[in-house]
């Protein structure tokens, strides 16, 4: 009986590992497309609004808003937008609104990544628990059967040891994932909050000429 639920436990072990390696893949892609697009975005963005601020018109802020509609995944043309309608009701707020909605986006660029450390942090302990479970059956074999010989416990131990070797083998590749996906993701928000910044500034310069006598 013992030796059924310890075989059970294993291959359950197992199971949870081999999830655990599709959830980062799956993560580790989507985060890659996504990025990928917010960073492509950014980059065309910034080209298409900032030549419209920089004319310093009143006129320069309901075009910089109409392209930075264009480009929904970028974090800065949506903090641009929540400026430019911010700055119709309520002036004084649109630099802290436009800081708001561009932490809430930034944020959202982080999606995932702590499930990657979850599997990391815990994928070894995963795995050296179907180990205990695979030698403790091993011992349970030699105490019913009496014989030691290694050929009784060889089997239990190397099936016990699979699963310590397949923690590891999901718990590194996720440490790495997670460190190279976290360095892609502050870049893409530095260079966002660096666009958004001076999107606000060139939005509220044109605002105050266009109010000025």
């Amino acid at each position: 009986m013992f030796y059924s639920l310890a075989s059970t436990g294993i291959l359950l072990t197992k199971a949870v590992l081999a999830l655990y390696s599709v959830l980062v893949v799956a993560v580790v892609v989507e985060r890659l497309l996504t990025l990928n697009q917010v960073s492509g975005q950014e980059r065309s963005g910034y080209k298409a609004v900032i030549g419209v601020l920089t004319a310093g018109r009143s006129t320069s802020i309901a075009a910089a808003l109409a392209q930075a509609a264009r480009y929904q995944a970028s974090p800065s043309c949506v903090a641009l937008l929540v400026a430019g309608e911010t700055l119709k009701r309520l002036p004084p707020h649109a630099a802290l609104a436009a800081e708001q909605t561009f932490a809430s986006r930034a944020a959202g660029l982080r999606r995932g990544l702590p499930a990657i450390a979850s599997v990391a942090s815990t994928a070894p302990y995963v795995g050296l628990f179907g180990t205990v479970l695979g030698i403790l059956a091993a011992f349970h074999t030699i105490a019913m059967t009496g014989q030691t010989g290694a050929s009784i416990v060889a089997g239990g131990v190397t099936e016990a040891l699979v699963t310590t070797a397949m923690g590891l083998a999901v718990a590194v590749p996720s440490v790495l994932a997670y460190n190279w996906l976290t360095g892609v993701v502050n870049d893409v928000t530095m260079q966002a909050e660096a666009n958004a910044r001076e999107y606000v500034a060139y939005l509220l310069a044109a605002a105050n000429e266009a109010v000025a006598p």
